[in-house]
C-alpha cells in the first residue's frame, strides 16, 4: 500500500501500454510516480500484438521516422528487460504476401533502395508453411522486425510496483479526488500532478 505520508510527484491513472510507458519514463527522469489502476481484464492493451514493422503500405515505404524510433525503442525495451527481469521483446522476421507480379516487381525494386534494404530481403522461402497458408503469388521477407510482449511487461511492471508501494490497485473513484493548493489528494494519498491515461470503457 502506498505511504500516506509520502508526496508523489505525479499520479498516473491507468496502466495500459501508454500508462506503463509514461510511468517508466517519468520514473527514469527521477520522479516519484504512483500508478492507480484496477487491472481491468477487458483492456485492449493486454491483447495488443505489439508488432514493430518498419515497412508499411502497399507501396512498401518506411514507417514514419522509423530510423529515429528503432534505436530508442530497442534501448528502452533492453532497459525494461533488465529492470523487470523478463524478455520484453522477441526478434522475428515477417513474411509478407505479394498478391501479383506488380507487387513482386515493386518489392524487388524497393529492396534495392539503400534506405530500405536494411529491412527488406529478396523473395522469401515459405516451404515450412506449405499447406498451412493459402498460397499467394509470391512472398517477401522483412528483417529488423520484432514483437513486444506488452501483456508480460504490464504484468511484471504492476507486480514490481505493488511490491515497491508505488501502485494502488483499484478503480479510480473521481468523487474521492480533492484539489489542493499544491496538488491533489486521493484517499489520503498526495501528489503534485495528475495524468489520466485511461481508455473509454463500454
Amino acid at each position: 500500500m502506498p505511504s500516506q505520508s509520502e508526496v508523489f510527484d505525479i499520479a498516473v491513472v491507468g496502466q495500459g501500454i501508454a500508462g506503463t510507458m509514461m510511468a517508466w519514463f517519468l520514473y527514469n527522469s527521477g520522479k516519484k510516480v504512483l500508478i492507480i489502476d484496477d487491472n481491468f481484464n477487458g483492456s485492449s492493451s493486454k491483447i495488443a500484438a505489439g508488432i514493430v514493422n518498419p515497412i508499411t503500405g502497399k507501396n512498401f515505404v518506411c514507417s514514419w521516422r522509423i530510423h529515429d524510433f528503432l534505436p530508442v525503442a530497442i534501448h528502452t525495451y533492453d532497459n525494461l528487460s533488465k529492470y523487470l527481469g523478463i524478455e520484453t521483446y522477441v526478434k522475428a522476421n515477417i513474411v509478407r504476401a505479394l498478391y501479383s507480379a506488380v507487387d513482386e516487381n515493386t518489392w524487388l525494386s524497393k529492396s534495392c533502395d539503400p534506405l530500405l534494404q536494411k529491412f527488406m530481403m529478396p523473395l522469401a522461402d515459405i516451404s515450412e508453411f506449405e499447406g498451412k497458408v493459402k498460397q499467394q503469388f509470391s512472398y517477401g521477407e522483412l528483417r529488423g522486425t520484432f514483437y513486444v510482449r506488452m501483456a508480460e511487461i504490464m504484468e511484471a511492471f504492476r507486480d514490481k510496483w505493488l511490491i515497491n508501494d508505488q501502485y494502488l490497485m483499484e478503480k479510480f473513484h473521481y468523487q474521492s479526488l480533492e484539489i489542493k493548493n499544491d496538488g491533489y489528494e486521493y484517499k489520503n494519498l498526495n501528489f503534485r500532478k495528475l495524468s489520466f491515461v485511461k481508455a473509454i470503457r463500454r
